[in-house]
């Protein structure tokens, strides 16, 4: 009688949470507190796991950290961006791009302000990956905005002599001083005039 070879045991259990879910409650947590008010205890209650099991799959906290980052880049962070790009003109762009930050930076998602400009930045002299992600994503979104702008001036919607790189990058620099000016207490109502003023000043001729 010939014996079967038995199947080789495979090492460790599959994962059995929402990847995710869990990097976006981190997010939350990281957001609120911040990367040293942020403990491993809280950020894996947060993300419903054992401490050991956070560690398993994404690593200690800073390696978490940088999770959560890319996390927000690619949701909560990306959505001024994306309004901006979707809208069909260069007017409606530009003021739905000051309207998603009311929504993404007043503390409806999360912390007020952004993760990005508001935590990040912070850590950005001591963590050389993190000061890396922080100037990649703001080179990437001056140059979407770039784009979308040069777009419209190919199309008569703006004049010839707009200036694009400009605009683009007071647009991300009016950005991120409204991150601060959220995270500073400002309310709703006032990121929303703001946000109409940004708008006027970047069409301004």
């Amino acid at each position: 009688m010939v014996e079967k070879k038995s199947e080789p045991r495979k090492r460790g259990r599959p994962r059995s949470f929402d990847t995710n879910a869990a990097l976006d409650a981190a997010v939350g947590v990281f957001w609120r507190e911040g990367y040293d008010g942020a403990d491993t205890a809280s950020l894996a209650a947060a993300m419903g796991l054992t401490k050991p099991s956070v560690y398993a799959a994404f690593g200690d906290k800073r390696s978490l950290f940088m999770h959560a980052l890319q996390r927000y880049g690619a949701t909560t962070g990306a959505e001024a961006i994306q309004a901006f790009v979707a809208a069909e003109d260069a007017t409606s762009a530009i003021a739905a791009f000051f309207a998603a930050l009311v929504t993404t930076q007043s503390g409806k998602r999360g912390g007020q302000g952004c993760l990005l400009a508001c935590v990040a930045a912070q850590c950005a002299e001591t963590m050389p990956e993190v000061k890396t992600l922080l100037a990649d994503s703001l080179v990437a979104g001056q140059a979407h905005i770039a784009d979308r702008l040069e777009q419209a001036v190919r199309t008569g919607e703006l004049p010839d002599d707009y200036p694009v790189h400009r605009r683009a990058r007071l647009m991300i620099d009016l950005m991120q001083a409204s991150a601060i000016r959220a995270r500073s207490g400002a309310t709703a109502d006032m990121l929303a005039s703001l946000a109409r003023e940004n708008a006027d000043m970047v069409l301004a001729r």
